[in-house]
């Protein structure tokens, strides 16, 4: 059974006066993908879920692919 990826955790503490240097831009660019890719899937599975009956719903709900 395949769980669902829980939302990505920000890898660069934000707010600090020291500035980011090379290794931690490319860490927090890749971070910055990984989200945008997180939400879409998430949009694309509310827009799924919103149109599909409820009954279908509740037997696919917790598959891990359609």
């Amino acid at each position: 059974m395949e769980v669902e990826p829980a939302d990505p955790i920000e890898p660069v503490i934000r707010g600090g006066t020291t500035p980011l240097d090379a290794a931690m831009v490319l860490i927090d660019e890749e971070w910055k993908k990984k989200v945008k890719e997180w939400r879409q899937g998430a949009v694309v599975k509310q827009q799924i879920a919103g149109t599909i009956p409820d009954s279908l719903f509740m037997k696919v709900h917790s598959k891990g692919t359609a």
